[in-house]
């Protein structure tokens, strides 16, 4: 190779060890380990419980034979979504009763005692336990940690710096009103979710690598014998994907896998964990052209609704600051929270220390305006509300798009791969049609 193409090749290389040496030093390799080996074995466990299914549906009906891996994999996915519902459920309850108990100022302990006597099952027991943990003397933070698994991280986190801040009311109100549009949302969703698109996939390479193993090569050995070249569209498909026949039905596992194990780990799986390597996909996720402004917006929404909080508690703005980055939201946001909330404390003025921070230009400019008045309360509510806005549209956008943009996709390969089939078929016929006329 020559000189001028290998320098430059090693300077890419060079760089992107370098980076990815500098964003690997901020994280716990072992996690990231540990995440990589939770999701290839629930991905085995997937296939396994799959293969389980199939066999069991194939037969109970065996006539059914063919459609019984997909049954088998919509059965796990609606048992997935049921079970999912049912700890969202029981979570929107409990935050229900804690948000009613707080809000009209009730003794909370005897309103949980009361509230658990109404219902039964888990939600009765989660009730008690969160009851006799604030008997015992611990905060609502800790009670949530340790008794009510079906509560995320990032909701506890926020409810514990709420707690710490004296808003848990104010706090608490939003987060139930969120968690009761979640499930809303969640249950007009379709039953492949996030998983359509994947599913889709499966389902072409399938049926790719099936043509290269079953029809292309019966059209070559029929060309052959008459003497006629394929045609371009069929000699592209298939010289492009003979040399990944079988690695095409390998991916094509692997996907159904990663989707079944995905649907079994959530099943009974804990949301109380953060999630390892957490801080370096949102340092990633922070950087990306589009996306990153979804995150951000998500990330500024919390924060300066809680800085918001804290300052309406009587806090100043350099404890309300770090009130807000206590709570569970994007790792860079926090970061950047105590960057702020610690040169405010060196006296600098509010815009220049958001400068410092690097936080946005609205933000720069908003806090500097807002700085000469005495009341920055509003300023943070006001980017609170900003960033929501620009969050939701980007949100809505996504999902409204997310399902036109896979299926025009997959109709563009599964058209192309029709016309891969029917394109010799045509030509045959026409290379034929003079024999015939002189029969």
């Amino acid at each position: 190779m020559e000189p001028f193409v290998v320098i430059p090749v090693l300077f890419v290389v060079a760089g992107v060890i370098a980076v990815a040496a500098w964003q690997l030093k901020h994280i716990t390799v072992f996690g990231l380990i540990a995440r990589a080996f939770d999701i290839l074995i629930w991905a085995v466990v997937g296939l396994g419980m799959l293969v389980l299914l199939s066999g069991l549906f194939a037969y109970t009906v065996p006539f059914l034979l063919l459609f019984a891996p997909p049954a088998a994999l919509l059965f796990v996915l609606l048992f997935a979504r049921a079970s999912r519902k049912a700890r969202q459920r029981r979570a929107s309850t409990v935050l229900g009763y804690l948000e009613q108990a707080v809000r009209l100022n009730l003794p909370l302990t005897a309103m949980l005692d009361v509230a658990a006597r109404s219902e039964r099952g888990r939600v009765r027991r989660r009730l008690e336990r969160i009851a006799a943990t604030l008997t015992e003397g611990g905060t609502l933070g800790e009670a949530l940690e340790r008794d009510v698994p079906e509560v995320d991280w990032r909701t506890r986190r926020t409810i514990a710096a709420a707690e710490a801040m004296g808003r848990l009311p104010t706090v608490l109100t939003g987060l139930y009103r969120r968690n009761l549009s979640g499930l809303r949302e969640a249950s007009s969703t379709p039953v492949m979710g996030g998983a359509y698109g994947m599913v889709m996939c499966c389902f072409v390479l399938t049926v790719l690598g099936a043509m290269n193993l079953l029809i292309f090569p019966r059209f070559i050995d029929i060309f052959d014998d008459f003497g006629t070249a394929l045609p371009w569209v069929t000699r592209v498909t298939f010289e492009w994907s003979v040399g990944v026949t079988y690695g095409l039905i390998v991916v094509a596992v692997v996907m159904v896998g990663l989707v079944a194990g995905r649907a079994l780990r959530t099943i009974g799986r804990s949301e109380r964990e953060e999630p390892a390597g957490r801080r370096f996909f949102d340092r990633w996720a922070w950087r990306l052209p589009w996306l990153g402004g979804v995150v951000r917006s998500r990330a500024w929404r919390e924060a300066f609704q809680m800085t918001a909080e804290g300052l309406r508690a009587g806090r100043g703005l350099p404890d309300a600051l770090r009130g807000a980055a206590t709570a569970g939201g994007n790792a860079v946001a926090q970061r950047r929270l105590t960057h702020l909330a610690a040169a405010v404390e060196r006296g600098e003025p509010v815009g220049a220390a958001a400068g410092a921070a690097r936080l946005g230009r609205l933000e720069r400019g908003i806090l500097s305006s807002a700085s000469l008045t005495p009341d920055l309360v509003r300023a943070f509510e006001f980017l609170s509300r900003y960033h929501a806005g620009r969050f939701s549209r980007a949100v809505l956008l996504m999902r409204a798009a997310a399902l036109p943009v896979v299926t025009l996709a997959l109709a563009v390969v599964v058209g192309w791969i029709a016309v891969s089939l029917m394109m010799p078929l045509a030509t045959l016929i026409e290379s034929l049609v003079p024999a015939w006329e002189v029969m």
